[in-house]
């Protein structure tokens, strides 16, 4: 079962870059990293994934990897200043989330400048920010 979940999210990340639209983008360590709840999350990295789809019921999906975060510590994933979802880690720190996103040129639900990675609480501090082309 393991494996065969390992296989599925491979071949979803692979499928997404191989559709047209699809970015990686790396995101950047911001300044509360290292201080947030004394450094546990000082080491944390990942990337996002945004591809446009078309026309469909979807306009765009969202794939989020986490590495060398706090251990099974929950994040929310936030854009324009609103909630797209959470993730949690696993006993090293890594984890991932999928998101759809419907209405991607409404400012209210869409995808802003940006997507970031904040505390469990999505108020006290951003962590990980990935600026959007």
């Amino acid at each position: 079962m393991k494996k065969t979940t390992i296989l599925l999210a491979v071949t979803t990340i692979l499928c997404s870059l191989a559709l047209a639209g699809a970015v990686k983008i790396e995101m950047i360590a911001q300044p509360a990293l290292a201080t947030a709840e004394e450094g546990v999350h000082a080491n944390a990295n990942g990337f996002v994934i945004v591809n446009q789809t078309p026309d469909g019921a979807v306009d765009a999906t969202v794939q989020i990897q986490l590495r060398d975060g706090a251990p099974e510590y929950t994040y929310v994933v936030k854009s324009a200043s609103v909630v797209l979802g959470e993730l949690t880690t696993n006993k090293v720190g890594n984890g991932g989330c999928h998101i759809n996103i419907a209405n991607v040129t409404d400012e209210e639900d869409g995808l802003g400048a940006a997507v970031n990675i904040w505390t469990s609480d999505g108020t006290t501090a951003r962590l990980l920010r990935a600026f959007l082309p």
